[in-house]
């Protein structure tokens, strides 16, 4: 049976309501607009690799 790969927006969008961010402090602490972190997170921006997905893995481990 394949794995579910999680998606980069919905790591993005759970990593950032744990920290209890919104989207100019998140873009901020990733080095981002707000405006990027909304396209990512709506899915008008492209981010879906894995090093991203890993990434976000970690933030949302350390925001836990």
């Amino acid at each position: 049976m394949p794995r579910k790969v999680e998606a980069v927006a919905d790591l993005m969008r759970e990593w950032r309501k744990l920290a209890g961010l919104n989207t100019a402090a998140a873009g901020e602490r990733l080095g981002l607009s707000a405006r990027a972190i909304e396209d990512i997170e709506q899915g008008r921006r492209r981010a879906d690799d894995e090093l991203s997905r890993l990434g976000l893995k970690k933030l949302i481990e350390d925001a836990k």
